[in-house]
């Protein structure tokens, strides 16, 4: 499995995938709150395997080596914290920075995982594809995820700043950049491309992705990894493990936060990923009465009232 996790779009979903990879190797009701959760502070700076050839250790590869170790055999291509993104667009320099301005956060990260195993891709082949593990969510409820997130951090940036810097998150990490990478005007680093390619990379790659989630439809989505690949539905994999604020409904109220009327560019690979989403339920038969009856019996209550 290859974890492509965009930010604010359900890390939780992680304890799942350790579970399905694992099975009886760790505690039905064990949770994580990243991929390195519980992690001593010094793990054993020793190499990992991956196809028959040991790997270098080094923090970025730290957690999929771990859980490689943990579940056995080669369960993860990568498992890892953070948000980076599938692979690397030819026009990023093998050695990168996450684009963020100094006057924003005033930190630039250098990734030295490139083209390596359990790191960033420097292409994309069909197999890698099939093995990528990923959930989407409403572009304008990510945003203002990503704002609350931001705020609580003591950030304070206007709802139109940060729907401008992070309205192509999900898009560019499918395509090659990292989630809030800009041009020196503010646009979207892959932006400069023809927008139909853009959208048309979106629209083949979304499509053979391995699986294709939703956050909006939590339940639904465990239950559907577990329709699809087997292995047992735990109620520990429903838990929210990383609580927002408090609000009277599931989503935020996006006139309330000035974006109404506001179309993301990831817009696009949201509704692509919800026509997967949406053919795969049917094409695996899966619906809430199924869930409760026979995929995730254990955790039937939390279809109740879907």
């Amino acid at each position: 499995m290859i974890w492509l996790h965009f930010p604010k779009c359900g890390s939780a979903f992680e304890v799942a995938l350790v579970h399905h990879a694992c099975g009886t190797r760790i505690l039905e009701n064990y949770t994580l709150l990243d991929p390195l959760d519980k992690m001593p502070f010094k793990p054993k700076k020793e190499p990992c395997r991956y196809s028959g050839r040991k790997v270098k250790f080094s923090w970025a590869n730290a957690s999929t080596c771990r859980w490689n170790s943990i579940c056995g055999g080669q369960m993860f291509s990568r498992f890892a914290g953070g948000h980076d993104p599938l692979w690397l667009h030819p026009s990023v320099p093998a050695k990168w920075s996450y684009r963020v301005k100094s006057s924003d956060l005033g930190e630039y990260w250098d990734h030295p995982m490139v083209g390596m195993p359990f790191g960033l891709l420097r292409s994309v082949s069909e197999d890698d594809l099939s093995k990528v593990v990923t959930l989407f969510r409403e572009p304008r409820q990510r945003i203002i995820s990503h704002w609350y997130h931001l705020k609580s951090k003591g950030l304070e940036y206007s709802m139109n700043h940060i729907a401008t810097w992070f309205g192509a998150c999900m898009t560019q990490m499918i395509l090659g950049s990292s989630c809030g990478r800009t041009n020196e005007d503010g646009t979207p680093f892959l932006f400069e491309l023809d927008p139909d390619t853009v959208k048309r990379g979106v629209r083949e790659r979304v499509p053979r992705f391995g699986f294709v989630g939703l956050t909006e439809h939590w339940e639904l989505t465990v239950c559907l990894f577990h329709a699809m690949f087997g292995g047992d539905c735990l109620p520990s994999e429903f838990l929210q493990l990383r609580k927002g604020i408090s609000r009277k409904s599931a989503s935020y109220d996006t006139k309330e936060f000035g974006l109404d009327n506001y179309e993301a560019i990831d817009s696009e690979a949201y509704s692509v990923a919800g026509r997967v989403f949406q053919a795969n339920l049917a094409k695996f038969g899966v619906s809430r009465e199924r869930c409760q009856r026979e995929v995730c019996p254990r955790a039937a209550d939390r279809f109740a009232d879907l």
